[in-house]
């Protein structure tokens, strides 16, 4: 999977490769958004403010963690 842009304003697209869910955490481990993805891009909005946050991506019990900043 991979996500972009990166930075972005909050607004972003998840590219994946399997159908599954993901988690967006910030830095302390607080859950900002939990979804479902499909295969292929799925456009998502969080609204946060500026930072570093996590997203976890899991299909098929693979796991995929990721970084990404909100400007």
């Amino acid at each position: 999977a991979s996500i972009y842009p990166n930075p972005s304003n909050g607004n972003f697209t998840l590219s994946s490769v399997q159908a599954g869910n993901v988690v967006i955490t910030d830095v302390s481990g607080k859950v900002i958004y939990s979804g479902q993805v499909v295969k292929g891009k799925n456009n998502i909005s969080v609204n946060a403010t500026a930072g570093v946050y996590f997203m976890l991506y899991q299909a098929e019990g693979k796991r995929q963690s990721m970084k990404f900043i909100i400007k």
